[in-house]
């Protein structure tokens, strides 16, 4: 009990929080990103200076808010993962998740995923090629 007291103020006196999400979500919290097998996702990267991309293309605020809006209403659910670089804000967290959340991108079977001080390289998750055409029979 007084362990748990320690901490929550000596969070508190550091400017540490967590995350707030908002209540009945379906947002996790992870080191790792899921698996590449684990059905259709969706990376939103955030650097240290807060600039944003979308499955590695850069994006701002406003398309981040179209773009989770449109993935909210995508069949079957899909996986939004928020990673954060080592150096990102509270502040623009507790933005992020919350025009994630407001889009509906964590309800349902949709689900949201936050990764927190992320060291490196964002995980890619590079579609398989297309299929070969046919081939042309010869007469």
């Amino acid at each position: 009990m007084l362990s748990s007291y320690l901490t929550a103020l000596a969070a508190g006196s550091l400017g540490l929080s967590g995350p707030q999400f908002p209540v009945s979500t379906n947002w996790l919290i992870a080191t790792q990103p899921p698996t590449q097998n684990s059905g259709l996702k969706n990376t939103i990267s955030v650097n240290a200076d807060g600039s944003l991309g979308w499955n590695g293309s850069p994006i701002v605020d406003d398309q981040l808010r179209t773009y989770t809006g449109i993935t909210s209403q995508m069949r079957p659910g899909i996986t939004t993962i928020l990673v954060l670089r080592t150096g990102v804000s509270e502040e623009r967290r507790d933005e992020l998740i919350r025009f994630i959340s407001e889009a509906n991108a964590c309800q349902g079977d949709h689900k949201c995923v936050l990764i927190e001080n992320w060291p490196t390289d964002f995980p890619a998750y590079v579609p398989p090629p297309p299929p070969a055409p046919p081939r042309k029979r010869s007469q």
